[in-house]
């Protein structure tokens, strides 16, 4: 600190004496100032990669789970009739009532904090999970895209909203946030419901499977995979069947890949 003083960096209240002190101080002290990054934080998305070596003799013996478990399939909802489903929307909506009586309300809040001798602002909006009496569009318009949004017929959202309209209003609704939240609400309702109000298939989508993480374009293992794709779990287990390995191992990199 004396030599600094001394040198005139710094002032008696430890201040830096003019504009050129700083540069004066890092002249004197070089090493306490590196340059650039250090060699080893710069690394190539190809180096250093750890691969791990794949028992490409046992993988016939679970070729076909493999298929199987990345074959990819819609989800299928068998609703056997447009009354069945006309039921099923009206009883969702129904559902709803409450967040449709409720107007929507917003809550903005700004905070003010101090970051590297600066003051900074963040604001954060809040919102309930209600529907918002706001119309940005024609009724025409409103059953055009909600219709095409959840796949169900004009006549049957029309029917639905006239039987309700006593306890829900629709018209007072008729913007494209409504929309949004009918298309996420009926689709968690009809999974919700698949099982006691109707049933659930699905269709295999036709296609190539391969190549996967563990194999090439023509359904072949391959030799070695990347370490990251194998998931970061683990067995203390001192004997742990190969077969397990492989499974546990498939399930977390690999899904049965579905859509409503």
């Amino acid at each position: 600190m004396n030599e600094i003083f001394d040198d005139e960096i710094i002032d008696d209240n430890d201040n830096f004496k003019d504009s050129d002190a700083y540069s004066r101080l890092k002249a004197k002290y070089p090493a306490a100032f590196p340059t650039g990054v250090k060699p080893s934080k710069i690394k190539k998305a190809t180096d250093g990669k750890r691969r791990t070596k794949m028992r490409v003799g046992k993988f016939s013996e679970l070729k076909e789970l493999w298929d199987l478990i990345n074959q990819k399939a819609v989800i299928e909802y068998k609703i056997n009739s447009e009354n069945e489903f006309l039921s099923i929307f009206k009883s969702f909506m129904l559902e709803e009532t409450e967040r449709f009586t409720k107007s929507g309300v917003h809550t903005r809040i700004d905070k003010i904090y101090i970051y590297n001798d600066t003051a900074m602002s963040k604001s954060i909006i809040s919102g309930d999970d209600n529907f918002a009496k706001l119309n940005t569009m024609s009724y025409r318009e409103f059953l055009d895209n909600l219709s095409q949004t959840i796949f169900a017929k004009h006549d049957t959202l029309h029917k639905v909203f006239c039987d309700i309209k006593e306890t829900i209003n629709i018209t007072e609704y008729l913007n494209i946030q409504t929309i949004r939240k009918i298309k996420s609400g009926f689709s968690k309702y009809l999974l919700n419901n698949s099982f006691n109000k109707f049933s659930l298939g699905y269709n295999v989508i036709s296609g190539s499977i391969h190549p996967t993480k563990f194999t090439n374009a023509d359904g072949e293992p391959v030799n070695e995979v990347l370490s990251s794709d194998l998931g970061i779990l683990n067995d203390n287990t001192k004997t742990t069947p190969w077969i397990l390995i492989f499974l546990r191992k498939s399930f977390m990199t690999q899904s049965l890949n579905g859509s409503t």
